[in-house]
């Protein structure tokens, strides 16, 4: 912009728009389940200031995304065996159980709508061990995914980790190096 006197002027500024006045949360019992256990979230509801709502109707949708060749696409996730889950949120977080029919990624994904029916919607992804990888045509280096059921752990804690290997059978070596002593299993 220019003044009268041929003076530019220029800022700029920053606004944080909320899509709607109700966020959803999720959060998984367990990252990595067993085949034969059940997958477990809790939901809770909040306001733009973090209040906890009362009330709000939540639908939760549990999916396993299999890879699957496409004409036109290509190799490409998509969702099977849904299930939902209908809760209302309270004081405390609200549980929801779903029952994996085979192994795969999961995706589960919570959705509220406000008082004026603007969406907002929260998406986690769980692991159960035995899912299908697409075959790769490309001569690369394969790897190897390693997913941990926790962040981080204490000393002393047991690490549970899911081997996402391309290909099978398979045995491994596990190298644990610390301060310059090696174990292997």
């Amino acid at each position: 912009v220019q003044d009268v006197n041929r003076q530019t002027w220029s800022t700029t500024a920053t606004v944080l728009v909320h899509p709607s006045t109700n966020y959803v949360g999720l959060k998984a019992a367990r990252w990595v389940v067993e085949a034969d256990k059940p997958i477990e979230v809790e939901t809770i509801v909040a306001d733009i200031d973090g209040v906890r709502q009362v009330g709000v109707p939540i639908t939760v949708k549990a999916v396993r995304l299999e890879w699957k060749k496409l004409k036109k696409v290509g190799w490409t996730e998509v969702e099977e065996d849904a299930e939902e889950c209908k809760v209302v949120s309270a004081k405390d977080p609200v549980k929801c159980v779903f029952k994996p029919k085979q192994g795969g990624r999961y995706k589960i994904v919570a959705r509220v709508e406000d008082k004026d029916k603007r969406p907002n919607e929260t998406e986690i992804s769980v692991w159960v061990p035995g899912g299908k990888q697409p075959a790769d045509r490309d001569l690369k280096q394969e790897e190897v995914t390693l997913i941990p059921t926790k962040k981080t752990y204490e000393p002393g804690e047991v690490a549970e980790i899911l081997v996402q290997s391309p290909f099978k059978p398979v045995t491994g070596v596990w190298l644990l190096k610390r301060e310059g002593i090696v174990t292997t299993t």
